[in-house]
């Protein structure tokens, strides 16, 4: 058995650095991979969603079709949906859906995520509730690592009891 000391500085440093080295490479490889895999999900949505608007853009409801196709107008009719939403980020998880009408105040009947966002959407306030022109309904977005990079929240509503009318934002 030898008794020399491994040399501290020519062979146990440079060893202990590479080691350390290499971990921090792991670690950084794994963040950056699980990052694509949001990226890669929240595109998913995205292009879920993006087909679900052309594709409500094409169907026209029964009781529209059938009042245009009485004669009742000579152009398809309007939806009657007055109230227009905005999705307003307030601080890093919390977002406020805004009711941008000037005069109309709506009953948000469900908000929630849609597709892989589902769990990740979550109301602060109680739902249904009235929404004044110009209010906010709080509600936070809980994301993790397994969140996509992109949610979708859906919100239904009913206007002057007309309704329900339902909107999908991308956030």
């Amino acid at each position: 058995m030898s008794s020399e000391m491994t040399p501290l500085w020519g062979e146990a440093v440079p060893n202990w650095i590479a080691a350390i080295g290499g971990l921090g490479g792991t670690a950084v490889a794994v963040a950056a991979f699980v990052q694509s895999l949001r990226n890669r999900s929240g595109l998913d949505v995205v292009r879920e969603h993006e087909n679900e608007r052309q594709n409500a853009a094409l169907e026209v409801p029964e009781r529209m079709l059938a009042s245009f196709n009485e004669g009742a107008n000579d152009v398809a009719p309007d939806t009657g949906r007055q109230v227009r939403w905005e999705v307003v980020r307030v601080h890093r998880e919390r977002y406020a859906l805004r009711n941008t009408h000037s005069s109309q105040v709506a009953t948000v009947t469900r908000l929630e995520g849609t597709g892989r966002s589902y769990a990740d959407v979550v109301p602060v306030a109680e739902v249904p509730a009235p929404i004044e022109p110009g209010a906010d309904l709080p509600f936070l977005i809980a994301r993790s690592l397994a969140s996509p990079a992109v949610a979708s929240v859906q919100v239904e509503w009913t206007e002057d009891g007309a309704g329900p009318f339902t909107a999908t934002y991308l956030i």
